[in-house]
């Protein structure tokens, strides 16, 4: 009896140390926003100051949206040859929950033309997801995806200013749980052990 228990413990630390087995888990941190504010270039504006973040309880395949910034022009203008010149952007995620890890989103912001300049807008395109690594060796995986937007469209000219600007969330995806591998391998070595010492009673016997 006592046997089927210690193999039961050894068989759940072993699960508990598997990828996805880990229990939900809830990410925090703050962001920061670097974007092109001169020219040449679509000057842009985004929400001043660091931002902050919490997410509910995530189990290993959940998803969570939330907006990060606002971004905008207060150009009247798509100057071509100078406003149609692409810009870097970047977000920069510093994540203080479940511990401390981060990582940059980057992408461009640049201004559009069509029909001889009868339509104008901003754009912005992100590079692609970012993945990062968390939680012991960075056995952990999530991905951040920022979303695409098109700001301070117009005719004959842009509409200017921060209402006709857009707003730009992100999705966080829970992908991989951390390995436990430092708090069951204690448990894993003791359920090894006891199996070692009742092979050895019985042969004894």
């Amino acid at each position: 009896m006592y046997l089927v228990r210690f193999v039961s413990a050894a068989v759940t630390a072993v699960a508990l140390a598997l990828p996805g087995v880990a229990g939900a888990v809830s990410f925090g941190g703050t962001y920061g926003v670097s974007a092109n504010g001169a020219d040449p270039g679509l000057v842009v504006q985004v929400d001043s100051g660091p931002g902050s973040f919490a997410t509910p309880d995530l189990a290993v395949g959940d998803d969570y949206s939330f907006d990060v910034f606002r971004i905008w022009t207060d150009e009247s203008d798509v100057g071509a040859g100078e406003d149609d010149v692409a810009k870097p952007i970047s977000v920069a995620f510093n994540f203080s929950a479940p511990d401390a890890f981060g990582g940059s989103v980057t992408g461009e912001t640049v201004g559009e033309r069509a029909l001889f300049g009868l339509f104008q807008n901003g754009k912005l395109t992100w590079d692609g997801p970012l993945t990062l690594a968390f939680g012991a060796g960075g056995t952990g995986k999530l991905t951040l995806t920022l979303a695409d937007a098109v700001f301070n469209s117009g005719v004959f000219g842009l509409s200017g200013g921060a209402k006709h600007g857009a707003t730009v969330g992100a999705t966080l995806s829970y992908d991989v749980a951390p390995v436990p591998l430092p708090a069951a391998l204690p448990l894993l070595l003791g359920g090894i052990g006891l199996l070692g010492a009742a092979g050895r009673r019985r042969k004894a016997a």
